[in-house]
């Protein structure tokens, strides 16, 4: 025993030479607020940046999780209404901050030599972190969201948090993205707004009801408002658009020069080209509006999925979308001259905005199985793996906020499945709901888009509507023949619909002859809670969804 002894003590010191004796929390707090260094160690009179910090030292060794088994501190039964009025308080004296709040803060700034490891053993310095932490969020009380107030006492601190995160998403301004901090430098740690709290399982996400913190620095977030589509009710026309996808139109393509020199041959490259449709989809969506089923129904938004028109159709469709005071949500394909890429992205228009332009994340790569599955045998040689042929350089994610508490956020394909690069920039803000555009087969929940769609209405709670198009999912035949045309065949599964809530799923099928589907959504609000004890009062928003309507074009 003694030679072990000795022996890790050899090892420890030898750590402590390589690493140090490790970060401290002085560290953290000079590097996030520079100012620290000198003689400037007030209290920070902006929440976000408060927040900021305060949970940054949190999540270290997880601490935020051992403060809470014991809890409220000293058994306080009035912790939640002190925080909560502290935080009323902050918003309507802005910019002078709460007597509690700087005190709070003194005594992290003492805490200068403590190292982060010992964060979790030191139960004062975790209550004074979860009290700056529970009081900046809420101050933060539906921040980023168009009217969240009527009180003019607080008309100035909201319209501050407004031109924050609006510049950070003007691209012309804001270069490093949206952000609701004022001190703290964007890529060293981001607050944004925040719709859902996890109702299950323990992360720092847990602790927050309104303000979400961002550490990784890859995507770039950007924060919109959308004009007032979005409301109580919220009528989306889906257009599984084409409806049809002829052979050839997902083809092999030719690299850029030097693009896979050092890539064996096994690997190749493939782009979606299909031919011109008539009628045009704005000819097509004329002719839906024109339906029986839609008389004297408000469309609020239109929807069609990933790449399913092109730069001049989207014009075309958003031109007339605009004037109808419909939002448009669609995959456009881009194409480019030799040498450059082609482009995957998602357009968002709506009258009296700008258009909105986020491309995909992921390339989607098809292999032998799925050149099967969708019966690409005559333009992909199926000894090959092919990887879609299009740019990934831009590291862009929108959020687009509406009224009624509403945060929308829309995915393109692989992009719901990867946890990186978007992951967590979506779990942090919790959007109400997620519409993820894909080229794919039947939205069945058993399929992969059924699975990853449940995990985002697990965590953080958002709702989420997976579409294709009719198209290509009709190109996914059963693997058994006999199963085509019975029940078994689920071709026309278009989108499906996953809630937070029971029923869990819904998959939405286009009956025979329609040719477009409305999701009437309805908006509705629960109340979720902090795991220190807040609760929002209800103020959560989910969208429910009422009885599809087959929409049948009137020729």
């Amino acid at each position: 025993m003694r030679k072990l002894t000795i022996k890790t003590q050899i090892k420890k010191k030898a750590q402590e030479q390589r690493f140090g004796s490790g970060m401290t929390v002085g560290i953290v707090l000079k590097r996030m607020l520079p100012r620290m260094a000198t003689r400037q160690r007030a209290c920070p009179e902006w929440p976000a940046d408060v927040f900021a910090v305060a949970t940054s030292l949190l999540i270290q060794r997880g601490a935020y999780a051992s403060i809470l088994q014991k809890w409220p501190p000293k058994a306080s039964s009035t912790w939640v209404s002190d925080v909560r009025l502290i935080g009323d308080t902050w918003r309507t004296s802005w910019p002078k901050v709460p007597k509690q709040v700087r005190l709070a803060w003194s005594a992290v700034a003492a805490e200068n030599s403590t190292l982060l490891k010992d964060i979790c053993k030191k139960r004062e310095l975790l209550e004074h972190l979860v009290f700056l932490t529970a009081c900046a969020d809420e101050a933060c009380s539906r921040v980023g969201l168009p009217n969240p107030s009527l009180d003019p006492a607080e008309t100035p601190f909201y319209d501050h948090a407004l031109d924050l995160i609006l510049e950070g998403s003007d691209k012309d301004v804001g270069i490093h993205g949206a952000t609701l901090c004022k001190e703290i430098h964007p890529e060293i740690a981001r607050v944004l707004p925040k719709m859902h709290t996890p109702q299950s399982g323990m992360t720092i996400r847990s602790l927050s009801l309104n303000l979400g913190l961002i550490l990784a620095n890859e995507i770039i977030p950007r924060w919109h408002f959308l004009p007032e589509q979005v409301g109580p009710a919220f009528n989306v026309l889906f257009v599984p658009w084409p409806l049809k996808v002829d052979d050839g139109a997902v083809r092999s393509c030719t690299a850029n020069d030097h693009e896979i020199d050092n890539m064996p041959p096994v690997f190749d490259f493939f782009t979606f080209a299909p031919k011109p449709h008539t009628p045009t989809p704005l000819a097509h969506l004329k002719t839906l509006l024109r339906s029986d089923s839609l008389e004297g129904v408000e469309i609020h938004a239109v929807v069609y999925p990933e790449l399913a028109v092109t730069e001049q159709e989207f014009r075309a469709l958003s031109s007339f979308t605009e004037r109808k005071d419909m939002l448009l949500i669609a995959g456009v394909r881009v194409s480019a001259k030799a040498g450059a890429y082609p482009r995957n992205e998602v357009r968002v228009s709506a009258l009296g905005a700008n258009t909105f332009v986020q491309q995909k994340h992921h390339r989607w790569k098809i292999d032998e199985g799925q050149i099967g599955q969708y019966h690409l045998e005559t333009s992909l040689d199926i000894r090959k793996q092919w990887w879609e042929h299009i740019d990934i350089s831009s590291r862009e994610f929108m959020f687009y906020a509406a009224r009624d508490g509403l945060v929308i956020s829309t995915l393109i394909c692989e992009d719901l499945a990867r946890p990186d690069p978007v992951g967590d920039l979506v779990r942090a803000v919790g959007p109400n709901l997620v519409i993820a555009l894909l080229m794919d087969g039947p939205q069945i929940k058993e399929r992969w888009p059924g699975r990853y769609a449940a995990s985002l209405a697990d965590d953080p709670g958002s709702t989420v509507l997976s579409v294709t198009s009719f198209g290509m999912s009709d190109r996914s035949l059963p693997k058994n023949p006999k199963d085509i045309g019975t029940k078994k065949d689920r071709r026309r599964v278009v989108a499906l619909w996953q809630s937070p809530f029971k029923p869990w799923s819904q998959e939405i099928e286009l009956k025979v002859g329609a040719e477009a589907i409305l999701l009437p959504f309805v908006s509705k609000h629960r109340t979720e809670w902090a795991a220190d004890g807040r609760d929002d009062g209800g103020k959560s928003a989910y969208l429910d969804l009422s009885k599809p309507i087959m929409v049948i074009p009137k020729r």
